[in-house]
């Protein structure tokens, strides 16, 4: 898959706290070495100043001895500088070379699977959590309630499976659990049976219920969904011609 600039940007950001981490680790480690170039700067001037002394070097001709500093803004801003560019990129490196799901993009693009909808997880309480909030609407994200989305996406899939004559739908994938059971909920009474199975290619009764099915819609997620698993499940529906109505990304 092609890397995209703009989603490799997005991650980076959105992992602020790798960022911090690796800012702060740095930042401190190089105070430290700042301060203890400092105190042997200063050790040597001491000494210096000692030799001149003894050799009869007026006041004002002998050695100045610098304070000693242990928090050097110098040093501080470089390990900064550093542990920004470090964590950056492990998180670039990850991206790359993790072989799981960057973005919705790749499927539409990369799997010419049609993207229904991109919607978030449960928000889980986490430490500074309205900074991800903040960052998620920086981004675009956040701009549609996340129960409307999920209403959105179930009126996509049952309008596109009637569409197809399909009667029942298959939720396959690797996504969050509560996302295909949440969708699956808001479809009932719309007429199409649906029936959901985390990976169902890893478990020979899920596979069986996918196989069953009239088509199938594949839950994945970005960061976690890997790209084999995809190209696994999407050969297994080319395989026994069940229609693949689309994808629902979380991320």
């Amino acid at each position: 898959m092609e890397i995209n600039l703009k989603d490799l940007a997005k991650k980076i950001i959105l992992q602020w706290r790798l960022l911090m981490i690796g800012i702060l680790v740095l930042a401190v480690t190089l105070a430290i070495y700042g301060g203890v170039q400092s105190v042997r700067a200063a050790d040597e001037a001491k000494e210096i100043y000692q030799e001149q002394k003894d050799s009869g070097v007026p006041p004002a001709d002998r050695i100045k001895i610098p304070k000693v500093s242990f928090a050097s803004p110098k040093w501080i801003g470089i390990g900064a500088a550093l542990g920004l560019v470090v964590a950056s990129g492990v998180i670039a490196v990850e991206y790359v070379v993790s072989g799981k799901l960057r973005s919705a993009g790749d499927l539409s693009d990369g799997y010419s699977v049609s993207v229904l909808g991109i919607v978030a997880p449960k928000e889980k309480k986490r430490f500074l959590g309205f900074v991800d909030r903040f960052l998620a609407k920086l981004l675009g994200a956040g701009k549609v309630a996340r129960e409307t989305k999920l209403r959105i996406i179930a009126t996509d899939v049952a309008m596109a499976a009637k569409a197809k004559g399909l009667n029942t739908v298959y939720f396959t994938g690797n996504a969050f659990a509560e996302i295909p059971d949440e969708v699956a909920k808001a479809m009932k009474g719309s007429g199409v049976k649906v029936s959901v199975g985390e990976l169902a290619i890893y478990s020979p009764e899920r596979l069986a219920e996918m196989l069953a099915a009239d088509g199938v819609v594949l839950f994945e997620r970005v960061g976690y969904s890997a790209y084999g698993d995809i190209q696994k499940e999407l050969a297994y529906c080319d395989r026994y011609s069940i229609p693949v109505i689309g994808s629902v990304v979380i991320e």
